[in-house]
């Protein structure tokens, strides 16, 4: 989408790929483990993606983003026939919600919830 140009270096999120070759105790490699979504808190650039497009530019864009693992999620479970996860790891490494003060970042985040747990 059109946000995706606008907000991508500007959120600290992205898919975790695991490092190849890594194989679990099970000797289950990592195509068979869950999808990740990492946001790092601390490295969003917040007030630069207020700069560069609106509120619901920004929510459409994290809900797009999601969706798009939740789709590669289930692609995977259909290929397998069983559930394949998908979990998002959220680090505040730099970050806390008491140092990020910023009402409209609360209120974007208060929508994602709401939007992608129905």
């Amino acid at each position: 989408p059109p946000q995706e140009a606008l907000f991508r270096s500007l959120c600290c999120q992205e898919r975790w790929h695991y490092p190849p070759g890594i194989v679990n105790s099970n000797g289950k490699t990592a195509e068979g483990w869950p999808l990740l979504l990492v946001c790092r808190l601390g490295h969003f650039d917040f007030h630069g993606c207020f700069a560069a497009g609106s509120e619901d530019d920004l929510l459409r864009y994290l809900i797009w983003l999601r969706m798009c693992l939740y789709f590669e999620a289930h692609r995977t479970s259909e290929a397998a026939g069983r559930l394949h996860m998908l979990t998002t790891v959220n680090d505040f490494a730099n970050a806390s919600f008491q140092t990020v003060k910023d009402k409209k970042l609360f209120g974007i985040l208060k929508r994602l919830t709401k939007t992608v747990a129905t």
